[in-house]
C-alpha cells in the first residue's frame, strides 16, 4: 500500500518537473522574436510593375501595397516559387552576442541582440547575364551605418 502511494507521488513529482522544464523552455522561445521590418522601395520602383526574366526564372515586382517580389518558373509563370509579404522587408540582419554554457554534456545558449538592421530599402532590380540582382540597403539602429546588399 505504501509502495503504491510512493510510486504515485514520485510519478506526479516527475510529471511536475517535466512540465516546469518544458514551460521554462517554451517561455525562453517566446522571448525570441523575428527581426522583421518594412520595405521601402526607391522612387524608380514605386511607379509601375516590373518583370525580369532569366533562362529559368521570372521575377515580378509589384509596387502596390508597399511592394512585393514574386519569383516564378519561366516555363510555369502561374506557379509561385517564392513571394515576399506585400510591404514587408524580406532581408534583415542583426548583430548580437551569444553565450554558450555547458554542464555535464548539456549545452545552453543565450542570445543578446546588440542592434538590428530591419528597415529595408530596395533601390534596383537588374538582370545581369543569367542572374537577377536586387540591390538596396538595410538601415540599422544604435547609430550603426547602413549595410548595402
Amino acid at each position: 500500500m505504501i509502495k503504491k502511494w510512493l510510486l504515485r507521488i514520485l510519478g506526479i513529482l516527475a510529471a511536475v518537473l517535466v512540465a516546469v522544464g518544458l514551460g521554462r523552455a517554451g517561455l525562453e522561445q517566446l522571448a525570441i522574436r523575428p527581426i522583421d521590418g518594412r520595405l521601402h522601395p526607391a522612387a524608380e520602383l514605386a511607379g509601375a510593375p516590373l518583370t525580369v526574366t532569366t533562362a529559368n526564372f521570372q521575377l515580378h515586382w509589384t509596387p502596390a501595397g508597399g511592394g512585393q517580389v514574386v519569383i516564378t518558373g519561366r516555363d510555369q509563370p502561374e506557379k509561385i516559387l517564392w513571394a515576399s509579404v506585400p510591404g514587408a522587408g524580406f532581408v534583415a540582419a542583426a548583430r548580437g552576442r551569444e553565450t554558450v554554457g555547458e554542464n555535464r554534456a548539456m549545452f545552453t545558449f543565450r542570445d543578446e541582440l546588440e542592434f538590428t538592421c530591419k528597415r529595408q530599402t530596395l533601390a534596383a532590380i537588374q538582370s545581369r547575364g543569367e542572374s537577377i540582382v536586387l540591390a538596396g540597403t538595410l538601415e540599422c539602429g544604435a547609430g550603426q551605418p547602413p549595410v548595402d546588399y
